[in-house]
């Protein structure tokens, strides 16, 4: 599930993780391991969204929370901070944004993508030396196998690899784990 941090952080310096808590908390209540997106970029450090961007499907006009960040460094701070609390909570597994080769999800370039997923390895590689745990991350979580994993990998040298996959035949997967 998604760290919403758009949501969580309204302001720079403020950090509000209780909801992610509890869905974490829920999660482990019905015997799952959960795994926090690290995604939605907040307004106060978000990129402005280009001129004539839209929503492919649905051709509403992007949005602030699916661009990189100004400042990578705040935004290394930001997830280093929303990391090492959540693992005080039992948290260990994070995954890089939502759908990065979506444009609702990702509508910044390809490039500053990586440069956002490289600062969020560094971020949690910190975090976790910080606090000792055994803290993984991975993704992209793209929307279908594609060559952005390719570059992801090649750049971060992610703890496992993500995608997601709707379609509704279950071989479906196992292709796109062959790919």
């Amino acid at each position: 599930f998604g760290a919403q941090l758009d949501e969580a952080s309204p302001r720079e310096g403020v950090l509000d993780l209780s909801d992610v808590i509890d869905k974490a908390q829920r999660v482990r209540a019905m015997g799952g391991v959960p795994v926090v997106t690290l995604s939605k970029m907040p307004a106060w450090l978000a990129r402005p969204v280009p001129p004539g961007c839209r929503e492919t499907r649905r051709g509403v006009p992007c949005v602030s929370s699916a661009m990189g960040p100004t400042d990578y460094d705040k935004w290394g701070r930001l997830v280093d901070d929303v990391v090492t609390t959540l693992a005080g909570h039992g948290v260990y597994a994070y995954e890089v944004w939502n759908e990065p080769n979506n444009v609702r999800s990702w509508a910044d370039t390809e490039d500053r993508f990586l440069t956002t997923a490289f600062a969020t390895h560094v971020a949690v590689d910190r975090a976790r030396r910080d606090t000792g745990l055994l803290l993984a991350i991975g993704g992209p979580a793209t929307g279908e196998v594609s060559d952005l994993l390719d570059r992801y990998i090649y750049t971060t040298h992610p703890d496992f690899i993500s995608w997601h996959d709707y379609a509704k035949d279950p071989t479906a997967y196992r292709d796109d784990a062959a790919k």
